[in-house]
């Protein structure tokens, strides 16, 4: 569900799309040397960074819905903490998948507002 970022208690600093949020980390992983291939299909992981022989699968969340984008509009509290869930369930099942080398790494991406970063802070 969506509320008005003016309505939240602690309103969220800035709005980023999905879409933003992978240019965000694309941007940091080809500043740091990496190649970086993004998801073709829904059931992919969003983004693959790769530097070496290391690979980072990276599956992203946002805090705004693209159709909301230019608005006001964001994910209320409840969302956001189904798009960790979300997020979680499927790191776990894509590293089901994979190598367990020490060549792979698992990553979630977020916007980094408070919101994420408390719901973050209660998983061990």
């Amino acid at each position: 569900m969506s509320v008005y970022r003016s309505t939240l208690q602690n309103s969220d600093p800035f709005l980023m799309t999905q879409r933003q949020v992978n240019e965000a980390i694309a941007a940091f992983f080809i500043k740091n040397g990496s190649s970086v291939t993004f998801a073709e299909t829904g059931i992919d992981v969003d983004a693959i960074a790769k530097v070496k022989s290391i690979k980072f699968y990276i599956e992203s969340r946002e805090n705004q819905a693209l159709k909301y984008a230019g608005t006001d509009k964001v994910f209320d509290s409840s969302q956001i903490s189904i798009h960790i869930a979300e997020q979680i369930e499927q790191i776990m099942r894509f590293q089901q998948q994979f190598d367990h080398s020490k060549r792979v790494f698992f990553i979630i991406g977020n916007p980094d507002i408070r919101r994420i970063r408390d719901l973050l802070s209660r998983i061990d």
